[in-house]
């Protein structure tokens, strides 16, 4: 489903792709769409564990300098987030799964408001959530475009836009 997306991944594709018969995925995963539900619910899974394993490894202080550091590191798997960009694609189709990235997206923009109320408790809660919400955006533009793109520059780049939204709080 990462490789060629939700309306992309048929049974037979997903047969071909593992090696198995596609009745005994059947038999032992369910249909298509118990496969799509079974994928969505690990990815929010780990999504949700990797947000946790982030903020405990944050120091007490300047915290936001190492968020943006792991945010905009471009040497991981790209799987986790070539799934975000299916399931945002198949939204559009499923009401379920709109709310639920929604919620991914909220979440993941109050994670990184927490992050910067700690680091900048002059700055109002509103201009915490604007700054939040530019450095989610490049982060997410960022990722979205790894496939296909050289991302040394782009990636630089893109921190140094998100620092500067986050020295606006200063």
């Amino acid at each position: 489903m990462a490789r060629f997306g939700i309306e992309g991944a048929t049974l037979e594709r997903i047969a071909e792709i593992s090696g198995l018969a596609r009745p005994l995925i059947r038999h032992h995963a369910g249909n298509r769409d118990d496969l799509i539900d079974a994928l969505f619910e690990r990815f929010q899974s780990q999504s949700s564990h990797a947000a946790k394993d982030l903020l405990q490894d944050l120091p007490a202080q300047d915290a936001s300098l190492v968020l943006l550091d792991r945010l905009f590191d471009t040497s991981g798997d790209q799987t986790s987030i070539l799934l975000a960009e299916a399931f945002i694609a198949h939204s559009t189709v499923n009401p379920d799964v709109a709310e639920a990235m929604s919620e991914w997206v909220s979440s993941y923009t109050g994670l990184i408001c927490d992050v910067l109320a700690t680091d900048f408790t002059k700055a109002e809660p509103s201009d915490i959530r604007i700054v939040a919400t530019g450095v989610l955006g490049l982060q997410l533009n960022l990722t979205s475009l790894a496939p296909f793109l050289s991302l040394k520059e782009f990636s630089e780049e893109s921190k140094a836009a998100a620092m500067r939204l986050i020295h606006t709080l200063s």
